[in-house]
């Protein structure tokens, strides 16, 4: 919040959704100290939930917004990065993937929010063309659907955090009012209910 990064309001989302909160971290990288203390989190997540069972060999970050947390997260675990072009280049080598990747390697995917994980799960698919793709760490869960999704095409979500932790924690703080906390639980409580009814 102090840097500007949830807001609450009426904002549209990049599905067409509306929603009465936005998380914006493509911030981030404007406040050096804010992009080292999340690549900090993301590390200590990688270690304690995937490493030890999951030899990572490459580092994908999700243009545009998981790119630079990517970039952090890689240089500080020593571990190289790569990135998927939203379009494959029409020029030179016309790739894909950018950086150096071999066949079968075990890819960890970054990204900065996850709403339904669509994208998340296109991302996949390209890189699986070559590699192994399993995890996928961000920063937060928007808790619409992501999870579940993610599940059914195997990969497996790590959140640092989950919107109703955060709502919950900036109304305890006083950051923001009940009337605020609670059109954003109402919102959360409706999109559940709408999951629950297409399925």
């Amino acid at each position: 919040m102090r840097i500007g990064a949830i807001k609450f309001g009426d904002f549209t989302l990049s599905s067409g959704g509306k929603s009465p909160y936005y998380v914006d971290l493509r911030l981030a990288p404007s406040y050096p100290e804010v992009l080292d203390r999340l690549g900090d989190l993301y590390v200590e997540v990688v270690k304690n939930e995937i490493q030890p069972n999951w030899n990572i060999a490459r580092i994908a970050g999700v243009p545009t917004a998981g790119l630079p947390i990517a970039t952090v997260v890689s240089q500080k675990m020593r571990i190289p990065l790569i990135y998927v072009r939203k379009e494959p280049r029409t020029h030179g080598l016309g790739k894909t993937i950018e950086g150096v990747v071999n066949s079968n390697d075990n890819v960890l995917l970054v990204d900065d929010i996850i709403t339904t994980g669509h994208s998340t799960i296109e991302e996949a698919e390209i890189l699986r063309n070559r590699v192994n793709v399993k995890h996928v760490v961000v920063l937060v869960d928007r808790e619409q659907g992501g999870h579940a999704n993610l599940m059914k095409n195997a990969l497996e979500l790590h959140p640092l955090v989950k919107i109703r932790d955060v709502i919950g924690y900036l109304r305890d703080l006083g950051a923001i009012t009940t009337n605020t906390y609670e059109i954003v639980a109402n919102y959360m409580a409706a999109s559940r209910q709408d999951r629950e009814v297409t399925h």
